[in-house]
């Protein structure tokens, strides 16, 4: 997992630095860069691995052509010293032979599966960081392969936007259309009606005149009807300003003295009281148990000036 995150930050190095590189190229030419540079570091590695595979099989050539040297020079010691003593030991050098080449048979064989078991587990270790790398550019792909489906489907959800967005477009257009429509209806049945009331109206004021003119008619006549019977009447226009006898009469009786004191209040008095037009057209609008029309009354200021002794001690609470 650190290792492919590693890779990941390395593709992500290149591509930042293809970037600033090349700012004017586009993103498949960044990522097909990316690939090539991949593909380069790849064939390195494989050219590194190659080589220090053919050192270290040539350095064990070496060492094997060293250690033949040794085992010849050591036999050819072995030799002249059996030589030497060949008549008297002739059984014991065979012996010596025998265990000196069952040695080094056991001592080749031995390193020739060292060496087998070392360039299998470098052959291994090759083959894992191949895997590795071949792991890394599937992923690589598999995310360059997501992306192309996530901006496909960007793009396919944009256009069924921009669709919706048109097609409620147009519906909201065919409802203003029919809207204008029964607005039309509804503005020519007011233009109707407003006819029709003009028309009531005319006829109802061509009706008045008409009956203004039956009425003058008739008073004209009746003014020559009784014309002959008032001719003795003459012009008085003081007559015409001066009061009734109906009113005079009433002006004169409220000149007369009462028959009785009145200790109360009249009408006039009462209606000289704020307090007292407040509450009568609270009361009138049923509104006068409300607790603010109380304090209403309450607070109302009056030209009236009340008497000590009625003043009152009682307060109204909500």
């Amino acid at each position: 997992h650190g290792q492919n995150k590693a890779a990941s930050n390395g593709s992500d190095l290149y591509r930042d630095r293809l970037r600033v590189e090349f700012p004017g190229r586009p993103y498949k030419e960044l990522q097909l860069r990316i690939r090539v540079l991949i593909e380069k570091r790849l064939f390195r590695r494989k050219k590194n691995a190659l080589l220090t595979q053919w050192e270290r099989d040539k350095r064990a050539v070496l060492e094997e052509a060293a250690s033949q040297t040794r085992v010849a020079a050591m036999a050819m010691e072995f030799e002249e010293e059996l030589a030497a003593e060949r008549d008297m030991e002739e059984v014991k050098r065979q012996e010596i032979k025998r265990i000196h080449s069952s040695n080094v048979e056991k001592f080749l064989i031995k390193k020739k599966i060292e060496d087998q078991q070392r360039a299998q587990q470098e052959a291994e270790a090759a083959a894992a960081q191949i895997r590795k790398e071949k792991q890394r550019q599937r992923e690589l792909e598999a995310n360059e392969e997501r992306l192309r489906e996530y901006y496909a489907e960007k793009t396919e959800m944009e256009r069924k936007k921009q669709q919706e967005l048109m097609e409620a477009a147009i519906l909201e257009e065919k409802l203003r259309r029919k809207r204008a429509i029964v607005n039309k209806e509804r503005v020519e049945y007011r233009m109707d009606l407003l006819e029709e009331k003009q028309h009531k109206q005319l006829e109802k004021k061509l009706e008045i005149e008409r009956e203004e003119m039956e009425q003058q008619r008739r008073l004209d006549l009746l003014r020559q009807q009784v014309a002959s019977q008032f001719e003795h009447v003459g012009i008085d226009k003081d007559r015409v300003i001066q009061n009734t006898k109906a009113y005079q009469h009433a002006l004169d009786a409220k000149n007369f003295k009462p028959l009785f004191e009145v200790h109360g209040y009249n009408i006039d008095e009462l209606m000289q009281d704020q307090r007292f037009k407040i509450a009568t057209a609270l009361q009138a609008a049923g509104l006068h148990k409300n607790s603010y029309a109380k304090q209403v009354i309450l607070k109302a200021h009056t030209a009236v000036q009340s008497r000590p002794s009625m003043v009152s001690n009682f307060e109204l609470k909500d």
